[in-house]
């Protein structure tokens, strides 16, 4: 079997979460080993995942949190 940059790129979420069978990994391993592309793409998902870990740690500040629900409900209670 040869896998191809289309099932690398469809299967990099279960490729990143070690959720592949070892043989199907491997696969995954020789492409990445043979296509600039898909390990850019690979490189790409992990940063995405990172971004998005950091940002479950930010707090937005109170103040802001009021306004907006202020904004909101002003602008539901016109419709």
């Amino acid at each position: 079997m040869s896998l191809g940059c289309k099932d690398a790129l469809g299967g990099m979420s279960d490729y990143v979460d070690g959720e592949l069978a070892a043989e199907l990994k491997a696969e995954f391993d020789r492409h990445l080993g043979q296509c600039a592309f898909c390990r850019a793409q690979l490189e790409s998902y992990r940063k995405t995942i990172n971004l998005l870990k950091k940002a479950n740690d930010v707090q937005p500040d109170q103040d802001m949190v009021r306004r907006v629900i202020q904004f909101v409900s002003a602008h539901l209670s016109k419709s």
